[in-house]
C-alpha cells in the first residue's frame, strides 16, 4: 500500500538524510568552501542577470532585484526537483538491488537535498528583501500554498521518476519543456506586464502559479486568485497520478532500473 510505503520511508529520516547530505557534498568533495560555492554563485548569477534586465526593461535595479532574486531561487528549487527526479531511480539503483526499500526513499532525499541547496540561499533572499524594503505579507493562505507545494512536488517527482525510468527518452522531453517553461514564467518579467485577459492562462504554468504564491506576500505584492486554483489543480492532478502509478507499476520499477 502506498500509505504504508510513505510511512516507512518517514521512519527511514536517518538515512534520507545521510543519503541528501552525501549527494550534496559530493560535489564539492575536497573543495575548501564546499557548498558555500552555491550561494556565492548563486549571488553573482543574479546580480549578473538582474542589473542586465533592469537595464532592457528600463526598471530601478534596487526594486527590481530583489524581484528577480526571490523569482530565481525559487524556480531553482522547484525546476531541480522536477529535473533530477528524471533520473533518480537509476541514479540510486544500487539501494533497491540488495534491500527491499520503498521507493519514495529517493524521491524523499531528492527534496530534501534540494531543501538544503534552498536553505543555503536564504542569505540572498534576506539580504534582496533588506535592500528592497518590503514588509512580508504571511497569511494563512501562505500556510495552504505551502502544503499544496509539499503535495505536488512530492506526487510530480515520483511521477516522473516513474515515466522516466520506464522511458528514458521522456528525459530529453523533461529537460526541454523545463527550458522552455523558464521563458514563460514570470521570473525575469511581471505578470502585470501582460493584458489582463491572457494573465489566466500563464498561470496554467504550475511553477508560474506556486511563484505567484510565494513570492508575492515576500514582495507585499498581491497574489492572482487563479494561481490557487492553478496550484490546487496541479497538486490534485499528480497526487492522482502518483497513485495510479504506485498501484500499477510500483512492483516493476526494479526491473526497469
Amino acid at each position: 500500500m502506498i500509505f504504508y510505503d510513505l510511512k516507512l520511508s518517514t521512519k527511514n529520516w536517518r538515512f534520507i538524510h545521510l543519503l541528501g547530505v552525501t549527494n550534496l557534498r559530493s560535489r564539492y568533495s575536497r573543495s575548501k568552501l564546499g557548498q558555500t560555492w552555491l550561494t556565492l554563485s548563486f549571488f553573482i548569477q543574479i546580480m549578473s542577470i538582474g542589473t542586465v534586465w533592469s537595464v532592457l526593461w528600463k526598471q530601478p535595479v534596487l526594486s527590481f532585484m530583489p524581484y528577480v532574486a526571490l523569482g530565481m531561487i525559487l524556480y531553482q528549487f522547484f525546476s531541480m526537483i522536477i529535473l533530477e527526479s528524471t533520473t533518480v531511480f537509476t541514479n540510486d539503483s544500487r539501494l533497491y538491488m540488495n534491500q527491499h526499500l520503498p521507493f519514495f526513499t529517493s524521491i524523499f532525499s531528492l527534496i530534501y537535498k534540494n531543501t538544503l541547496v534552498f536553505l543555503h540561499n536564504i542569505p540572498i533572499l534576506i539580504l534582496f528583501l533588506v535592500i528592497s524594503g518590503a514588509h512580508a505579507n504571511a497569511s494563512l493562505l501562505m500556510v495552504y500554498g505551502f502544503i499544496l507545494l509539499c503535495f505536488f512536488l512530492t506526487s510530480c517527482a515520483y511521477v516522473l521518476a516513474c515515466l522516466c525510468t520506464r522511458y528514458r527518452d521522456m528525459i530529453q522531453i523533461i529537460n526541454s519543456v523545463m527550458n522552455a517553461l523558464f521563458l514563460v514564467t514570470p521570473i525575469m518579467w511581471n505578470i502585470e506586464q501582460i493584458p489582463q485577459q491572457w494573465r489566466a492562462y500563464f498561470f496554467m504554468n504550475p511553477l508560474a502559479a506556486f511563484l505567484e504564491i510565494f513570492r508575492n506576500p515576500l514582495l507585499d505584492l498581491p497574489v492572482n486568485y487563479f494561481a490557487y486554483v492553478s496550484a490546487t489543480s496541479w497538486a490534485s492532478l499528480t497526487v492522482g497520478l502518483m497513485f495510479f502509478l504506485y498501484h500499477r507499476f510500483e512492483k516493476r520499477i526494479i526491473y526497469w532500473i
